[in-house]
């Protein structure tokens, strides 16, 4: 019997329960990884620092560590929040 694909599972480490306010239809959307998210090759103009200091000071949701290196967020999770934070250019807004 040839071996099974090894199956890529969230590690629990508490932060699932952060989106527990999305469905399951808006969950299965996918994952997406900081890179994707901010400048300069992401989807919103500002930069990983400024969107780590919004996590500290509460205002984005931390996100789920996939593994050692990799944390993501998930695809609905982000368009809301694009739709619903102003963009200040900085961490202290």
């Amino acid at each position: 019997m040839a071996p099974s694909a090894p199956q890529c599972s969230v590690q629990q480490t508490g932060t699932v329960s952060n989106f527990v306010d999305l469905t399951p239809a808006e969950l299965d959307e996918g994952w997406v990884r900081l890179r994707d998210i901010v400048k300069p090759n992401g989807i919103w103009p500002i930069s990983r620092s400024t969107f780590y200091a919004w996590v500290k000071a509460g205002r984005v949701r931390p996100g789920v560590r996939l593994g050692p290196s990799v944390t993501c967020w998930p695809r609905a999770y982000i368009r809301q929040l694009m739709t619903n934070v102003e963009l200040d250019g900085g961490a202290n807004g």
